[in-house]
């Protein structure tokens, strides 16, 4: 087939006569008016190369399709064959998710700072956090002349036998103030429960602490002066409870002798809500309270004292007039106080006055506090 093409395009003004011009395949008339023609007259002929590599081309591309048809049809296979597999797998995968339970491998652990304490005193206790949504409760069993006081958010409650108390979230240490009134020795077990929010069946654990009240022991007593009276020991059937004997001899004084007061402080700590004190840490504008002791070591009964101090929080107090101490005699005092006032070390102390005491001295003290 012969293809032809026309350009038309201007030039300038020509006078020679109209020639035909053969350039590059293309025949180019030349008319006088200045129209050239430009005329393709190569054929569009395949070369012979081509025409050989055309049939080889089409089997390549034959095979070529054959090849990812047997492709296709080996993944298909494979495909078939692992889906059932695939999807009981992954029914099985979800089935266990969905009846995992966290709870199955839990364990609750609770432990005391003490195993053994003094009646009136204080045990820290402490669990570890499952990461599992739930409550902690707390409770003790009811044991005769035990009483239990706690801290909760700060504030000091009364906590009756075998109630239970909830324990705020994210908490995981509760101060326990523990008294016995009416036992030489008393086991006071103390449970810490947790009951998840899924259902599942409830964890706990147990501490039991052994707390002993030194003011209730077998006794005997016996005065110098007068008739001696003397009261047997109380005999028990409990072979590992010890009897405890006192002996306690009356003083007496000497009239030529002197009054000497010594002021021992004891410490800081509150007062619980059978009004025993407990030893603890103070608390940023909470109820405080600190102890100490007033004893006369000289040889002569001292006249009527009093005592003045200052608290944590700046306030000054005076006591009232105190009977006289005998020699040897002490008295006990508990400064109890509404409120603590700001965090930080405080000053706070205490001195002594009149008794006939002629040495003054060891008349006071002056301690220091962190409030937290």
């Amino acid at each position: 087939m012969l293809e032809q093409t026309i350009e038309p395009f201007l030039i300038s003004q020509c006078s020679s006569p109209t020639s035909l011009l053969l350039v590059g395949g293309f025949a180019v008339l030349r008319t006088r008016v200045g129209l050239h023609i430009k005329i393709n007259i190569m054929n569009q002929i395949p070369h012979k190369e081509e025409e050989k590599k055309s049939p080889l081309m089409k089997t390549a591309a034959v095979l070529l399709f054959v090849l990812v048809i047997i492709i296709c049809a080996w993944a298909a296979v494979r495909l078939a064959m692992f889906i059932p597999t695939g999807f009981t797998k992954l029914a099985d995968l979800a089935d266990t998710v969905h009846q995992y339970d966290p709870m199955a491998d839990a364990k609750l652990e609770m432990s005391a700072s003490e195993e053994a304490i003094e009646s009136g005193s204080i045990v820290s206790l402490d669990w570890n956090d499952l990461n599992i949504r739930g409550d902690y409760s707390f409770s003790y069993e009811c044991i005769d002349g035990v009483s239990i006081d706690v801290r909760v958010a700060g504030e000091i409650e009364k906590l009756d036998c075998e109630k239970l108390l909830y324990i705020p979230t994210d908490t995981f240490d509760l101060d326990v103030y523990i008294s016995s009134e009416k036992s030489q020795v008393a086991y006071v077990p103390m449970t810490l429960e947790f009951t998840p929010n899924s259902g599942s069946a409830n964890l706990d654990d147990e501490a039991v602490v052994t707390v002993t009240n030194s003011d209730i022991p077998d006794r005997i007593t016996e005065r110098e002066e007068g008739e001696t009276t003397e009261t047997e020991p109380t005999t028990t059937t409990t072979p590992t409870e010890p009897v405890v004997t006192w002996r306690y001899v009356e003083p007496t004084s000497n009239p030529n002798g002197y009054t000497d007061f010594q002021v021992t402080y004891l410490g800081v700590g509150i007062v619980n809500s059978n009004g025993v004190f407990v030893p603890t840490t103070l608390r940023e504008n909470q109820a405080g309270a600190f102890k100490f002791i007033v004893k006369n070591i000289g040889t002569k009964t001292s006249s009527t004292w009093n005592f003045e101090g200052e608290l944590p929080n700046g306030t000054d107090f005076e006591s009232g007039d105190q009977t006289g101490l005998r020699p040897t005699e002490s008295a006990t005092f508990t400064i109890s106080f509404p409120n603590t006032g700001d965090d930080g070390v405080k000053h706070f102390g205490v001195k002594v006055y009149g008794g006939n005491d002629i040495k003054t001295a060891n008349n006071s003290f002056t301690a220091t506090v962190d409030i937290r």
